[in-house]
């Protein structure tokens, strides 16, 4: 596949392939706005060398979704594993990982539970905060900590417009209903957007009812000393969990809660050298779970967890005329208190250095280095490399390299039942992650393409021998994956008048996994999709 990407390119930048028109140069194609997922120094799609996928404001206005889970199955090389319907819980793999390694943050603060990977997309935020969405597919920046593994995933939320309210409301089958309120107010020195959501249901089928609430609030105040944002979220959710965790008990329940608020203070110093911008950032995270086995018998196996995360951060960034330059420091610490888990806690203090080259046409390098230290596993280092080639002014070639590591989560480490046992004797997982590739730019087309390789040491895992043994958590050596992805956007109304067409998006990953342990069976590691294609075709409903 990665082979005939290559052949494709060689064909369509050649001088005897022409188009039946010419479009104007000015069709946006990529994202101009800066995006912030790939490290701590903000940049544009064009001088960006990873495979990414911004979808914006736009495209969510367009597309059939309903929520967030809905609308990040059309992204390339994200595969959604749902349990419920909406955004009740699902699971996140790219690129093959499993659903524990992958960052989800809200503008650029992770999200991740340390209880477990399940809720790392129970987030306080709806579809309606959300001005867009930024992933990268492969190894993350080791600057925003441990969990960006092997893909990141980026909410950015709306900034306050026009002072207004809007209503929202939906009805459907099943006794299902939802409906929103939102406020936005705008002033000379203080903008603040409030955003209030409810969703229920009676569900299609046995215990597989829901009920959630929402509650988004974002406030920018423009002071003496910089920009004051303060961000808040609110969420609690209550749904029959049909089956989620076991076919043994079907009639499972299940209620989460998320609370969360970061305050972050921007001021900026002009020097000799540039401009200096100083960001101090505090975050409080609680996540709430309650899990019961069999709704009909609640006091018989119930597990009540609650998760804090306290995290501190100041960060600084320079922009020359050549180069710019950010780094910082970080602590976080998470604490657990669980009737099944325990009370346990884990505290981190790390430190990141970044740099990026400007204006250096036609050669573009970027590169980072984080340190961090962990109160039970030492220190762990996380270098990076993107190197970029500009061939010619639409072709350009890029080739990263990095490591990224994982830590196990409380529920690795601690939880026992009869159907799975934790193992508090686990070590990090660690990748080294390589990939080269393609993007072509045209007025009207996009192509890119990208092959990939991983090493993985020390993988994380359920595994049994056999189908009556409890699942045990171990590290099970080396992981191999290869792999290559394919991703084409044309506008076809912009070569061809009379296509009713606005957007046609094609994309295709491929994935070979190769593990050492074979006489176990894997619960995670082998789940995922070999081959995904997605073929996306927008139009007017009326055209003329």
């Amino acid at each position: 596949m990665f082979i005939f990407s290559l052949c494709l390119v060689a064909l369509i930048t050649s001088p005897y392939f022409t188009f039946a028109g010419e479009p104007s140069e000015d069709i946006p194609l990529t994202y101009k706005e800066t995006i912030e997922v790939t490290g701590r120094i903000p940049s544009s799609e064009d001088n960006i060398q990873r495979a990414i996928t911004v979808i914006s404001r736009e495209e969510i206005d367009q597309l059939p979704v309903s929520g967030l889970t809905d609308l990040l199955t059309y992204a390339a090389g994200v595969d959604i594993q749902r349990r419920g319907v909406g955004d009740i819980q699902a699971d996140i793999s790219i690129r093959g990982a499993s659903f524990e390694q992958t960052l989800v943050m809200i503008d650029g603060i992770p999200m991740n539970s340390s209880q477990t990977g399940h809720h790392s997309l129970d987030v306080p935020v709806s579809l309606q905060d959300i001005e867009r969405i930024e992933i990268l597919n492969g190894h993350g920046p080791g600057s925003f900590g441990p969990a960006a593994y092997q893909g990141a995933i980026n909410f950015i939320t709306r900034d306050p417009g026009k002072t207004g309210i809007v209503f929202t409301g939906e009805l459907g089958e099943c006794s299902s209903a939802s409906g929103g309120l939102s406020l936005t107010w705008s002033g000379n020195d203080l903008d603040l957007f409030l955003n209030g959501q409810r969703s229920i249901s009676g569900g299609y089928r046995d215990n597989t009812e829901h009920d959630t609430n929402r509650l988004m609030l974002k406030m920018i105040s423009r002071t003496g000393l910089g920009q004051l944002e303060l961000l808040g979220g609110y969420s609690d959710k209550e749904f029959g969990a049909y089956k989620f965790y076991s076919d043994t008990y079907p009639d499972q329940w299940e209620s989460t809660g998320s609370r969360w608020g970061a305050l972050s203070l921007v001021s900026e110093v002009e020097t000799l050298w540039g401009v200096i911008e100083v960001k101090p950032i505090a975050s409080f995270h609680r996540h709430l779970d309650d899990f019961v086995l069999d709704r009909n018998r609640p006091d018989w196996y119930r597990n009540i967890h609650e998760t804090d995360q306290f995290s501190g951060e100041i960060h600084t960034a320079i922009q020359m005329e050549t180069m710019q330059l950010a780094t910082g420091l970080n602590w976080t610490r998470d604490i657990i208190r669980s009737d099944s888990l325990g009370h346990h806690n884990q505290t981190q203090m790390g430190f990141y250095l970044e740099g990026s080259l400007s204006n250096s046409r036609p050669v573009k390098l970027s590169g980072s280095l984080a340190l961090y230290h962990f109160d039970d596993y030492g220190c762990e280092l996380s270098p990076s490399l993107d190197f970029g080639f500009e061939m010619t002014r639409k072709l350009d070639w890029f080739v990263s390299v990095g490591r990224s590591y994982r830590l196990p989560t409380f529920t690795e480490l601690h939880y026992i039942s009869p159907a799975n046992v934790g193992n508090p004797d686990l070590d990090p997982e660690g990748v080294v992650s390589m990939e080269t590739g393609l993007k072509w730019h045209y007025p009207g087309l996009h192509l890119s393409m990208a092959g990939f390789y991983r090493h993985g040491t020390d993988q994380i895992d359920w595994v049994r021998k056999n189908s009556d043994d409890p699942w045990q958590v171990m590290n099970i050596s080396e992981v191999d994956v290869m792999g290559s992805e394919f991703k084409l956007l044309i506008l076809p109304e912009h070569y061809f008048s009379w296509v009713p067409l606005e957007r046609v998006n094609l994309s295709y990953t491929y994935l070979d996994t190769d593990y050492s342990v074979t006489d176990l069976e894997s619960k995670y590691i082998a789940a995922y999709l070999e081959h995904q294609a997605q073929l996306q075709v927008s139009h007017p409903l009326f055209y003329g």
